[in-house]
């Protein structure tokens, strides 16, 4: 079951929030590629962060300067909720991943043997 608990639309993606170790990067790096080479993909973003700062360079959207080093990044590619879900993520694993894409993908059916943790979808 999933259950948002950030803003809701009827956008026809979904994002996924989780951390991996280098081990699953490589294989979740195989599966999108897979992904990729079977569909046509419109919608199909996948980042992935393995330090504080590049989150906070990625959430602005460039890189941040002395004061935003200080204050925080300015929300301009993801959201609040989003830019503390990718940090707890960062938190509890070497690596914090954002997947966005078309509902219509089966994600689910391909990660299920992953070792990964979950934070938000």
């Amino acid at each position: 079951m999933k259950i948002k608990q950030d803003f809701v639309t009827n956008s026809s993606s979904t994002s996924y929030i989780f951390s991996c170790n280098e081990d699953i990067l490589s294989k979740l790096k195989e599966i999108i590629k897979r992904i990729h080479n079977t569909y046509v993909v419109s919608e199909f973003n996948f980042h992935y962060y393995k330090s504080r700062k590049e989150i906070n360079d990625a959430t602005q959207g460039k890189p941040l300067d002395w004061v935003q080093e200080a204050t925080g990044p300015e929300f301009n590619v993801y959201t609040q909720y989003e830019y503390n879900s990718l940090i707890k993520a960062l938190k509890i694993g070497d690596i914090a991943c954002f997947i966005k894409m078309n509902r219509n993908f089966n994600f689910n059916e391909n990660i299920n043997n992953l070792d990964i943790n979950i934070i938000e979808y």
